[in-house]
């Protein structure tokens, strides 16, 4: 089981987005994978994928209720661990049962869309991850932010797989963060208009838009992962 964690230094980054497009890459190219949501705060991965209840949520695992079951079957091939839209939810939520949950998964691959920044609920799941990627978008804010959550997962001795550059406009866009990164960026998914008509209509953008940079951005990742990279 190769459990890796999807993060960013800021909200808005890209997180979810990429990491439901991933998981769907990985599936498409006939991986085992299982999307968590740890966003255990404000998730969204089932809201992008159409779907906005489910009985049960990871917030029950974190609630205690061990024997739940939490995990679903997606359209797309892959499977996701939801979190619960319910402010409610996280009244009996208790971060350290978190680990439980990998109990219930038989996938090859894991992936962990977390909440942004350094927090403990973020520090948590990285801390429960093998390795990571880190989503960085072109402006400065985001790219210090970058930085220093880099910094914290490098003292956390976990591998930073690589930075994956999101909402890139231009070529002195990649050049502002090749001088930041360098080899370190894995794929560089440039901004489209599109990706809010993909959100709006619940479908995956590889599968909304196949023939898309972004499209053939991830799945060129998605390759390289099924190839041990």
């Amino acid at each position: 089981m190769r459990i890796i964690a999807i993060t960013s230094g800021k909200g808005g980054a890209g997180k979810t987005f990429i990491s439901v497009n991933l998981a769907a890459a990985l599936a498409y190219l006939g991986k085992r994978v299982t999307l968590i949501d740890t966003n255990f705060t404000t998730p969204n991965s089932s809201l992008l994928l159409g779907i906005y209840a489910y009985k049960n949520t990871i917030h029950d695992l974190l609630s205690g209720n061990f024997n739940t079951n939490i995990v679903y079957s997606t359209p797309y091939g892959f499977d996701l661990v939801p979190g619960s839209l319910s402010l409610y939810s996280m009244i009996n939520a208790r971060i350290e049962n978190f680990d439980k949950v990998f109990e219930k998964i038989k996938s090859e691959y894991v992936l962990l869309d977390t909440a942004a920044g350094i927090g403990r609920e973020c520090s948590y799941v990285l801390l429960s991850s093998q390795e990571v990627f880190i989503v960085v978008n072109p402006e400065i804010t985001s790219i210090i932010d970058a930085l220093r959550l880099k910094k914290a997962v490098e003292a956390m001795k976990k591998r930073v797989t690589g930075i994956i550059a999101n909402k890139v406009r231009s070529a002195k866009d990649v050049e502002r963060l090749k001088s930041f990164f360098g080899e370190e960026i894995v794929a560089i998914l440039p901004e489209d208009k599109r990706v809010i008509n993909s959100i709006e209509q619940k479908i995956p953008f590889i599968y909304a838009y196949p023939k898309s940079v972004i499209s053939t951005q991830i799945l060129n990742l998605a390759s390289k992962l099924s190839n041990n990279f």
